[in-house]
This record gives structure tokens, C-alpha cells and sequence, in this order.
């Protein structure tokens, strides 16, 4: 049962999970948690989120698998090593300078070698960063990287330039409305928790 703190509360009310045509949300001021049934109309729009939001998932990821495609096999393991590797990365950036960028260092045998740096991201939001290390040293697969200052200071540019981006990214003007966009905005301001059902069901006020 609720309590008394929780019946006077100004309900502001989160999504907090989504199963079937089920959304359950959760009072940011009082915990109160409820269960709301979405009606036919309103699963269609949940149905169009989610369908949207798969296909900007492959596209996140497209670089990446891309890459995997290009230079690794069905088990996971690379098709070329050493300085074969990188000759043929170094020119398959050259056409992905967006999502993929490459640092100079050494590998522990001090031979001249690369990190990959994969954005995994859309034009409003970044999902991380796949890094790969890719020694000279042929034998080695995966090996210690052992980067100069240089190095370090190409490597903190890149990442600082990726925390801006994140920053800038966060207020992009085009960012579509997900799932949750739509639960939170259109659905949680107007219910209310059914205070007699112990359940925690919810209707629209």
C-alpha cells in the first residue's frame, strides 16, 4: 500500500522498463513504482521507437563491422598480422577519417606501430570508442604497447576532442525522440498510481 507520504506526493513519474505493451515507471520524488498498460495506438508509437532505434543502432556500429568485415575472420582472429596489418588499416581509414583514427607508437620490441581508435557513434550521440592495437612485431597478437610522450599527448588529443564532441552532440538540434523520449513526455505526466491496488497498477489521470 502507498503511503500517506507517497498519496499527497506530485507524482513525477520516469520510465524505468518496457516489456509486451507493459511500461513501468518510477516517481523521481517518492519511489512510488507503477505499472501502466499502454493502449493499441499508444503500443504503435513504442513499436515505431524501437524500430527506429534499431536501425540507428546498425548505423552506430556500421564502421566497426565494417572493419571486422574487412580484416578479421568468422573466429575472431585477424587475417594479416604485423606491418601487413597496418599497411592495409592505415588505407581503409583514409576513407573513415570520421569514426576511425590512428596514433603512432611502439610496440615492446620498439618497432614502429599503430592504435585504432573506432567511434562507435550517431551525428547525437556517442555510444564508445574500439580501440585496436596493432603491433609491427608480426609474432604478436595481441602485444604491449609502449607509447613515446608524443604518443600520449596525439592520444589525449583525440580523447579530449571526442569528450567535446559528446558535450556539443548532447544539445544537437536534430536529436530524434527515442522510446523513452515519448514514455517520459507523452505518457508519465498523466497518470496516476491506483492507490487501492496493491499491485502498483496506474491509469491516465
Amino acid at each position: 500500500m502507498m503511503t500517506a507520504d507517497q498519496k499527497s506526493c506530485e507524482h513525477e513519474f520516469r520510465g524505468q522498463s518496457l516489456c509486451g505493451n507493459i511500461a513501468k515507471f518510477k516517481c523521481e520524488l517518492c519511489d512510488t513504482c507503477v505499472e501502466y498498460k499502454l493502449e493499441k495506438d499508444e503500443v504503435k508509437e513504442v513499436q515505431r521507437f524501437m524500430d527506429e532505434g534499431s536501425a540507428n543502432i546498425a548505423e552506430m556500429h556500421s564502421t566497426w563491422h565494417d572493419f571486422t568485415k574487412r580484416f578479421m575472420n568468422g573466429r575472431g582472429s585477424f587475417i594479416w598480422r604485423g606491418y601487413e596489418l597496418m599497411k592495409r588499416v592505415r588505407k581503409w581509414v583514409e576513407q573513415n577519417t570520421f569514426d576511425a583514427k590512428i596514433i603512432k607508437l611502439d610496440d615492446d620490441m620498439h618497432m614502429g606501430s599503430i592504435m585504432l581508435l573506432i567511434d562507435h557513434r550517431l551525428q547525437w550521440e556517442y555510444w564508445g570508442t574500439t580501440v585496436v592495437m596493432i603491433p609491427q612485431n608480426s609474432a604478436q597478437e595481441p602485444c604491449v604497447m609502449f607509447m613515446y610522450p608524443h604518443s600520449v599527448d596525439a592520444l589525449v588529443d583525440v580523447l579530449q576532442a571526442i569528450h567535446d564532441e559528446i558535450e556539443i552532440n548532447e544539445q544537437h538540434p536534430t536529436k530524434p525522440d527515442d522510446v523513452w523520449d515519448y514514455l517520459n513526455n507523452e505518457i508519465a505526466p498523466h497518470i496516476a498510481p491506483d492507490d487501492s491496488e496493491e499491485g502498483g497498477n496506474a491509469e491516465k489521470a
